[in-house]
């Protein structure tokens, strides 16, 4: 009677096996990867360009199709609509999109925020990710984003094939491979329990070799970090990055050169009317995330200067060249440079024209200028703040055989990422000054004297930039 009742279990679970194997082959084919179309937002906060860049590829690794920034801004364009929010239906239609992804990143202590939406821009669900920082964030949303992609994808229905195609997770094959305590039968006999000791002794064995995987697994991790770049980096277009970053542009300005003090002579002021047109050029290179080199200038063109009824010629350049310094925190980056540089400013006349007691410029110096930097997502911020140690005032000296001068410089402005037509373009605006304060340390047998003079340069400047890591 045992063996019988034995006999009939054993038929009863074959059949169950049976009817479960013929339902699947009747069920529809799961669709592919392919199926899933998403189209993501614009991120939010510090270091979400890291972070959408970072769920760019882990959409592709998956098997999904992600919509090209270029053809989203497109189709935003002729929709006339602002942002894909404004109209995520009309949107999707015209893109044949499934899913919206939207994200943030928040906090000194970093949390990223990953929310799916469907095509009609209800939210399917959303993942938290957190760091003690955002190399650790980097490294948290490396190991884990796909995998949390895959379920919020399966969870709309339309991107269910990418859970279907996406390879498994550590703890997925550990819970598939362990017996199910839940559909365990009661015990009937002893060798049936001795089986089910073994059971949840295999069991705690698996959790212990668990408890022992984090640590494993953090080390793995570092490796990866210290292989690739994008996990040991800085968030954002900033931080500890090697290569090249280059922006050429247009720059306006005005000098104002005026005299304080003026006690003998007849040197005269200037004054552009209204401003100097020129072309800037900086370049940058890292060879280490942290030194780099940096080189540029600007050049001025179509300048003239006038006095009454005479047109003068007048050229003006600067360039500079040295190493630099960066550190990272985050998304703040703090940059020192140490440059020699050269400036000079002069109207192309002979001695005795009317304009001849007009002050050129031709200075020689040591610029040391500190910076900062900080990426909002979508913006970054960034400014300057330097001494120039002036080594030569130039001609200067003709007029003034013992002057001596010093100049403060800075600068404010942002960059705009252009992602949407090339990865590493963005353009750059920004305000700029330098003011040279000059001591004329006259003498009471000098034709000129003055007690001093002021040399300002101010003005703005527009440029688009690249970065090659």
């Amino acid at each position: 009677m045992h063996r019988a009742s034995r006999a009939l279990e054993g038929s009863v679970v074959i059949g169950s096996f049976l009817a479960s194997l013929v339902m699947g082959l009747l069920a529809s084919p799961p669709a592919r990867a392919g199926d899933a179309k998403v189209v993501l937002e614009q991120f939010q906060g510090p270091g979400a360009t890291k972070f959408r860049e970072q769920v760019r590829k882990a959409a592709k690794g998956l098997g999904a199709d992600v919509v090209s920034d270029k053809k989203l801004a497109s189709t935003e364009a002729d929709l006339g609509l602002m942002q894909a929010a404004d109209a995520y239906g009309a949107v999707a239609k015209q893109l044949g999109a499934t899913n919206f992804i939207s994200g943030s990143v928040k906090g000194r202590r970093p949390v990223a925020t990953l929310v799916v939406k469907d095509s009609e821009g209800k939210k399917v669900g959303q993942k938290v990710f957190r760091g003690k920082n955002p190399r650790q964030l980097a490294a948290t949303l490396d190991r884990q984003l796909g995998g949390a992609l895959a379920e919020l994808l399966g969870s709309s229905g339309k991107g269910a094939a990418v859970v279907a195609e996406a390879k498994p997770s550590r703890e997925t094959r550990k819970e598939s491979s362990k017996p199910s305590r839940k559909a365990a039968e009661p015990a009937d006999s002893e060798s049936d329990a001795e089986g089910q000791d073994e059971e949840e002794d295999d069991e705690g064995e698996d959790e212990a070799a668990d408890a022992g995987e984090p640590e494993a697994e953090e080390e793995e991790t570092s490796a990866q970090a210290s292989d690739e770049p994008s996990a040991s980096s800085t968030t954002g277009f900033l931080g500890g990055r090697k290569g090249l970053d280059a922006s050429a542009g247009v720059y306006f300005y005005q000098r104002q050169f005026t005299y304080n003090e003026k006690v003998a002579g007849d040197q005269e002021e200037y004054k552009t009317n209204p401003v100097a047109p020129a072309v800037a050029l900086n370049v940058e290179y890292f060879f280490l995330p942290y030194l780099g080199l940096a080189v540029g200038g600007d050049y001025t063109i179509g300048l003239s200067s006038a006095k009454g009824n005479t047109t003068f010629a007048t050229t003006a350049m600067t360039f500079f060249g040295g190493p630099k310094g960066k550190l990272t925190f985050g998304s703040l980056e703090v940059n020192l440079l140490a440059a020699y540089a050269k400036q000079t400013f002069k109207l192309e006349r002979e001695v005795n024209d009317v304009a001849s007691n007009v002050p050129d410029a031709d200075y020689s110096m040591v610029r040391a200028v500190l910076g900062v930097a900080y990426d909002l997502g979508a913006v970054s911020l960034f400014g300057t703040y330097g001494y120039d140690l002036v080594l030569d005032v130039g001609t200067f000296k003709d007029a003034f055989p013992n002057a001596t001068a010093g100049a403060t410089e800075g600068s404010l402005g942002l960059l705009v990422p252009l992602r949407f037509l090339l990865d590493g373009l963005d353009v750059r605006a920004a305000f700029v000054a330098r003011s040279f304060g000059i001591t004329m340390n006259s003498d009471a047998g000098d034709t000129n004297r003055a007690g001093g003079a002021t040399d300002r340069y101010m003005g703005g400047v527009v440029s688009v930039g690249y970065r090659l890591d």
